[in-house]
């Protein structure tokens, strides 16, 4: 695996998107992923801009086409008890994963 440069930049369209930080030159990795950014609101832990902060960085650098989208729990902090709403965040999780790899079941209706 080869190093980045943290001064380099790399194409997208016309413009061109300085590696500057960690967040940066992740997100230069993860534009040909699509991606689901989660936060929640009320988290003491990861402040809801941080992973939004990503979520625009990696849109940013991508330009594959795939969807890079954020998910913002607005009733939960970092971890909840409630198993409905844990339960409802990970089908919400896996029924993206679904839909990108491909799944039939999971894909837009024509």
């Amino acid at each position: 695996m080869t190093k980045m440069n943290p001064t380099e930049s790399t194409r997208r369209g016309a413009g061109a998107l300085p590696i500057a930080s960690a967040a940066g030159r992740w997100a230069v990795l993860l534009a040909t992923c699509a991606l689901l950014g989660v936060s929640g609101w009320n988290d003491a832990r990861v402040p809801a801009w941080l992973p939004g902060k990503f979520v625009a960085a990696v849109q940013n650098a991508s330009a594959s086409g795939k969807p890079v989208l954020m998910n913002v729990n607005y009733d939960d902090k970092h971890f909840t008890e409630e198993k409905t709403v844990t339960f409802g965040n990970f089908a919400g999780q896996y029924a993206f994963m679904l839909w990108q790899t491909g799944h039939k079941d999971f894909q837009p209706a024509n």
